[in-house]
């Protein structure tokens, strides 16, 4: 979170800054709802990843929340990008499709946090809260989708060793003695 400095010198603690990006513009409403109820300070709300290349380095928000299917690129690609740019930037996922390849994507990218849609305010402010508290978060409406993503690659990982024992890799073909 963002720290200001008191007339004593010392720091206190800001409300955080956030941005939304989300062509949703009921989503961009609900959050700004929440803000209006003082948890956070909304410096930004985007309808779109071009929109929010061209104001988010300027305004240097705590956290954005992004969407990951924009009209004029990818979520994933606008959180690159900011990233280049920001790299001190916390970004929290907003999906209302999490496919396991997608949500992997966003961690790929760089997102601290998965928020699902629709989601409550509870949620919204838990995933917000524990990105700054924890570094990152699966905020509840998350963790299943991200465990089966998990469990995926166990499989896939004791599928590799099964066939690693067995001498047969991918790609690699069976030797004469294989069968």
């Amino acid at each position: 979170m963002s720290t200001r400095e008191t007339g004593s010198g010392m720091t206190k603690r800001a409300r955080a800054t956030i941005a939304v990006v989300d062509d949703d513009p009921e989503l961009r409403d609900f959050f700004k709802s929440i803000a209006d109820l003082g948890h956070f300070q909304l410096i930004g709300s985007y309808g779109s990843a071009r929109e929010a290349l061209q104001h988010l380095p300027e305004q240097q928000p705590d956290l954005v929340l992004m969407d990951l299917f924009l009209p004029d690129m990818s979520g994933i690609e606008c959180t690159e990008r900011l990233l280049a740019l920001l790299p001190q930037l916390r970004i929290v996922v907003i999906t209302g499709h999490p496919e396991d390849s997608t949500l992997l994507r966003g961690a790929m990218a760089g997102a601290q946090g998965f928020l699902i849609k629709p989601c409550t305010i509870e949620d919204a402010l838990d995933a917000i809260n524990d990105v700054f508290r924890w570094g990152g978060v699966l905020g509840k409406t998350a963790v299943p989708h991200m465990l089966r993503i998990f469990h995926k690659l166990r499989n896939l990982r004791a599928d590799r060793e099964a066939l690693g024992a067995a001498g047969r890799y991918p790609g690699r073909p069976a030797s004469r003695s294989d069968g």
